[in-house]
C-alpha cells in the first residue's frame, strides 16, 4: 500500500489508513463480526509492519486476540496477545500497552492464571496511571479518561475477580 507517485518519493495516504483498519476492527469485533474484524486486523498488521508502527501492529494483533478468545481458541489468543506484547517490547506505546496488557489479564483469568493475571493488570493500570499524569495540566479532559468504562475495568479489577494488592 505504500507506493511511489507519479511526482517522486512515497504517497502518504496510506498512513490514514492505519486508524481506518483499527477503528473498523473494534467496530466489526465489538459486533462479533469476527470475518470482518479479522479482515481488518490483518490489513492493519501488515500495513503496520512495513514502517514499525508499534502502536498499530500491537493494536492489531491485540484486536486478533481477541477474536480469538471470541471464538473459544484460546491457544490462538495467547500466541496473538504474545505478539502484541513483543511488539511493544523496548517501545514507548502506551495506547496500546495498556489495551495489550488488560486482554493478556484477560487471557489469563479465563486460563486460571490469578498471579498472572494479576501482574498484567498492574502493568496496564500502571500505563493509564502514566498517561493520566502526563494529562494533569487538564482536569476535564483526565477525568474523562479516567471515567472511561475501558479504563475502569482496569482501574477496578476486583470487580472481575482479579486483586492486584491495591484493593
Amino acid at each position: 500500500m505504500i507506493e511511489s507517485s507519479e511526482h517522486g518519493g512515497f504517497r502518504l495516504d496510506w498512513i490514514f489508513h492505519l486508524p481506518l483498519y483499527l477503528a473498523r476492527g473494534e467496530l466489526f469485533l465489538r459486533r462479533r463480526e469476527f470475518s470482518r474484524a479479522r479482515q481488518d486486523a490483518l490489513l492493519l498488521c501488515d500495513l503496520a509492519a512495513r514502517p514499525g508502527q508499534r502502536t498499530y501492529l500491537a493494536s492489531a494483533r491485540r484486536i486478533l486476540s481477541q477474536i480469538a478468545l471470541a471464538q473459544g481458541d484460546n491457544d490462538e489468543a495467547e500466541s496473538q496477545i504474545a505478539l502484541a506484547r513483543e511488539v511493544l517490547e523496548n517501545a514507548e506505546a502506551p495506547l496500546a500497552e495498556w489495551r495489550v496488557f488488560a486482554t493478556s489479564a484477560e487471557i489469563a483469568r479465563r486460563n486460571s492464571h490469578p498471579d498472572l493475571a494479576a501482574a498484567c493488570n498492574a502493568r496496564a493500570m500502571a500505563v493509564v496511571e502514566r498517561i493520566a499524569t502526563s494529562l494533569s495540566e487538564n482536569e476535564a479532559v483526565r477525568q474523562s479518561l479516567l471515567s472511561a468504562p475501558e479504563i475502569q475495568s482496569v482501574l477496578r479489577p476486583a470487580a472481575r475477580g482479579t486483586s492486584t494488592g491495591r484493593d
